[in-house]
């Protein structure tokens, strides 16, 4: 079994913590030698976090940004723990439950939500589409249910949109 665990951070904030080399200062900076995604609502970044109950040295989050120089959309990994919640940039989660996957195949969940490309999109793609065609692909594939994805989606348009509409 593999949770998944959706984190939001203000993307603004992230830039402001980048080193000068353009290495990432901290775990939610992003992919070397990118910047944080500038093009996101309200400078809000969706990434999916998977961990699971029956392994707890399995740490696994994936997004994607934009490269500023090239435009082109990069798919970030870290195989590690990390507190997003402890993350300063950190504005809120939802709890994506649970994909169940059997014993050993703990990264094909991951894996298929990495593979989503985001070469030849419109302007307008971003981080959250990533996530939400991410999780669309899973419940193409049979790790979980259209109810679970429209729930799920849902919940993320609510804290995206939380605070940033009058």
């Amino acid at each position: 079994m593999i949770s998944s665990f959706l984190a939001h951070s203000r993307s603004s904030h992230l830039k402001a913590q980048g080193s000068s080399e353009g290495k990432p200062s901290s775990p939610s900076e992003g992919t070397q030698g990118t910047k944080p995604p500038s093009d996101t609502w309200n400078n809000r970044h969706a990434v999916l976090y998977f961990t699971s109950p029956d392994l707890p040295d399995f740490y696994e989050t994936v997004h994607t940004q934009r490269d500023s120089k090239t435009l082109r959309w990069i798919v970030g990994r870290h195989h590690a723990k990390i507190e997003w919640v402890a993350e300063p940039t950190y504005v809120d989660h939802v709890n994506a439950g649970a994909v169940l996957v059997d014993p050993g195949q703990e990264m094909v969940p991951v894996d298929i939500v990495a593979a989503n490309s985001g070469h030849d999109r419109d302007m307008d793609w971003n981080c959250h589409n990533f996530v939400y065609e991410g999780l669309q692909e899973l419940v193409r594939r049979g790790y979980q249910t259209q109810e679970w994805y429209d729930f799920v989606e849902n919940e993320m348009m609510d804290k995206l949109l939380d605070g940033t509409v009058d």
